[in-house]
C-alpha cells in the first residue's frame, strides 16, 4: 500500500529540504519498506516542495487538507472500533486471533468475516492509540519534522518568526 504524507521542515532551500526529509526517513520511517520523494502524490504541489513564501495559500491549503486526512482516519477507527472499551480489548479472548481455537473451514463466510473483524479490533485501537499520540506511521498524514507532531502549532509560530525558511515536503510511503 502507499501512503502520502505532507512533511513540514525548516531549510535553507528546496534542495536542502528534501535532504532533510531524507534523513528524518531514515531514521523515522521504519515502517515503511521504501519511499519517494513525490511519487504518486506529485501533483500536490508543484516539484513536491513549496516554500511558504512562494505560496502561502497552497501552502497552508496542503498542510490543513492533510491535516484533516488524520481527523478522517481517526473517525474511521472510532467507527470501527465502536464502544468497546480498552479493557474489554484486553481481557475479552473474542478480540483475540491467537485465542481462536475453531475450524475456519466449517464456519460461514459471515462468521469468517466477523471473527475477522473483531480480530482487527485491537490492531486499529493500536493504531488509534498511536494518531492520538502523535507517532509518525503510515496513518499520518502530516508530520511537523521539526517538532516531531502532527499539529500545526509550531508550524505556525515559525511561519511567524521566519517564513523564509519553512518547507513542505510531499513524500509517498510503500507499507
Amino acid at each position: 500500500m502507499h501512503t502520502g504524507i505532507v512533511l513540514v521542515c525548516e531549510a535553507h532551500s528546496a534542495e536542502e529540504a528534501v535532504e532533510e526529509i531524507g534523513n528524518f526517513n531514515a531514521y523515522n520511517a521504519h515502517w515503511s519498506d521504501w519511499n519517494e520523494h513525490g511519487g504518486r502524490w506529485s501533483d500536490r504541489v508543484p516539484n513536491s516542495i513549496l516554500k511558504y513564501t512562494d505560496n502561502p495559500e497552497l501552502f497552508m491549503a496542503t498542510v490543513n487538507e492533510f491535516v484533516g486526512y488524520i481527523e478522517e482516519t481517526k473517525q474511521n477507527y472510532l467507527k470501527k472500533i465502536g464502544d468497546i472499551s480498552l479493557k474489554e480489548l484486553a481481557t475479552n479472548e473474542e478480540y483475540s486471533w491467537s485465542n481462536f481455537k475453531g475450524d475456519v473451514s466449517k464456519m460461514t463466510q459471515q462468521e469468517r468475516d466477523e471473527l475477522l473483524d473483531k480480530s482487527l479490533t485491537v490492531f486499529r485501537a493500536n493504531k488509534l492509540i498511536a494518531l492520538v499520540d502523535g507517532k509518525f506511521g503510515s496513518d499520518t498524514n502530516f508530520f511537523d519534522t521539526v517538532e516531531h507532531e502532527t499539529t500545526t502549532d509550531s508550524l505556525k509560530k515559525r511561519i511567524e518568526e521566519n517564513p523564509d525558511q519553512q518547507f513542505l515536503v510531499v513524500w509517498d510511503y510503500h507499507f
